[in-house]
């Protein structure tokens, strides 16, 4: 019953958890004194001042006798240097070009300082961006661990009224039960654990358990564990769960590049606890090994962290910061998410720098695009997302760059639509097919870049 009633921590230590990540976060945020474009100017005019002019022979006739006309020139060479990126002997002021011994060294001098000040505040820039990023993500952590410690609250108080409720109802059949832990999530169905024996020696089934349940709550019920088909005597563990109205089928379709053995595209297809089932698509930048591995890894945190139940936010923007904290590998990747409750048929799409994805409903269709960044590419990302209601028979079909590159935008709908048909009970793997087939056909079967189709058609149970 572990895995499947789950263990559920206790409020006071979700809360110490969050506590202790908002602290870390309050330490990261503390302020790191920067330094502006002026003092940046001045730090570069004393170095140079010093690495030159302090032993020069002119030292005294430029710094004791004209002091305020070697300032002003130096505020209006760093003025044209910062202007024009760098130093050249023309933005000298004349008497700097006549009277200067020094006047080709300190152009050279001057550069050399100036490009060293860049470099550090790029390196700066980047360790604030970092730390900004690091100080989000436990922040977001640390209201994860709030929720947890909300649901854990609200789900006690449910659960002490629904034991008392649950233990009348079941004795007129002779049954008992203890340690019952209620699970409900809005627009996610329920779940009933319990510890529960017969007082009959006859027994009970797990079947008339399920039908009873069906009944009382109006919805399809399961016992999950399946541990036991029979209550006895002694105790046994069940979980029942109310059974999605949904169901889906899906399809998969790819093609490498010409020349290509790996493909640089990488998806994922899984099922949630709580009801939900999970397209990703990410798309590495380039093609082959080097692509492929960027988009698994992409895929392979963020599904880790959408079971462990982040919010998708959190998820994609702790991704985001740590592949731009490696931006000078160049780690960039689309992703595109289609996210379906199977019990309200509400498909929430995500995408950051991703292929439009395309829904199906008969001889109609939609297109969910979104103008974004791919992810990695800077560390403050935006990324678009959309809420659709899907109906029996719909269909949502999910597309890399790849395969559409050759059909103009406006086209590409009607060129799906005539591509699948308005076979309503056409398989999604037959619709991925045809959809990949006539993608390379109009590229003579030589791909010119990754090609992956995922289709997904949903349908209301039978059952119910």
């Amino acid at each position: 019953m572990e895995q499947g009633m789950g263990t559920i921590a206790s409020k006071e230590r979700a809360v110490q958890a969050a506590e202790s990540y908002r602290e870390l976060a309050r330490v990261f945020s503390s302020y790191i004194p920067g330094q502006s474009i002026g003092e940046e100017k001045n730090k570069i005019r004393c170095e140079v001042v010093e690495k030159l002019c302090m032993g020069c022979p002119k030292y005294g006739h430029c710094w004791e006798d004209r002091k305020e006309d070697c300032q002003d020139a130096f505020c209006y060479i760093g003025e044209l240097a910062e202007r024009n990126g760098r130093l050249e002997h023309i933005h000298l002021p004349e008497f700097f070009r006549t009277d200067c011994i020094c006047a080709i060294r300190l152009i050279e001098e001057w550069n050399t300082a100036a490009q060293m000040e860049r470099m550090k505040r790029a390196a700066y820039r980047q360790i604030m961006e970092g730390k900004t990023a690091l100080v989000r993500q436990l922040e977001d952590t640390a209201q994860c661990f709030l929720n947890i410690s909300e649901e854990v609250r609200e789900q006690s108080e449910r659960n002490a009224a629904e034991q008392k409720e649950l233990a009348a109802w079941l004795k007129q059949y002779h049954l008992r039960i203890r340690n019952v832990v209620l699970e409900e999530k809005k627009g996610k169905g329920r779940s009933w654990g319990m510890t529960i024996r017969c007082d009959r020696r006859k027994g009970v089934s797990v079947r008339l358990i399920e039908r009873l349940f069906s009944e009382r709550y109006g919805v399809p019920v399961k016992e999950e564990l399946q541990y036991t088909r029979m209550i006895s005597e002694e105790e046994s563990e069940i979980l029942l769960r109310e059974q999605p109205r949904y169901e889906v089928l899906t399809g998969v379709a790819r093609s490498v590049k010409k020349e290509q053995e790996v493909s640089g595209d990488s998806f994922s297809l899984f099922y949630e606890e709580e009801g939900e089932m999970t397209m990703i698509l990410s798309d590495g930048m380039g093609s082959g090994a080097s692509a492929a591995k960027e988009s698994e890894a992409v895929l392979g945190i963020l599904e880790k962290m959408l079971a462990a139940g982040f919010r998708e936010e959190t998820a994609i923007r702790l991704i985001n910061s740590v592949l731009a904290l490696r931006a000078e590998q160049r780690t960039f990747a689309t992703l595109d998410i289609s996210r379906i409750n199977l019990y309200t048929a509400m498909c929430e799409f995500i995408k950051i720098g991703g292929a439009a994805t395309y829904i199906k409903r008969g001889n109609w269709m939609e297109s969910v695009s979104a103008k974004t960044l791919p992810i990695g590419m800077v560390q403050h990302m935006d990324y678009d997302s959309a809420v659709r209601k899907l109906y029996h028979g719909d269909t949502v079909i999910m597309v890399s760059d790849g395969v559409l590159e050759t059909v103009p935008e406006r086209e590409r709908e009607r060129f799906l639509a005539e591509v699948i048909g308005e076979d309503a009970e056409q398989k999604p793997q037959v619709m991925a097919g045809r959809i990949l087939n006539a993608a390379l056909l109009l590229q003579n079967y030589e791909p010119k870049d990754d090609m992956t189709v995922l289709v997904c058609s949903i349908f209301e149970q039978k059952s119910r």
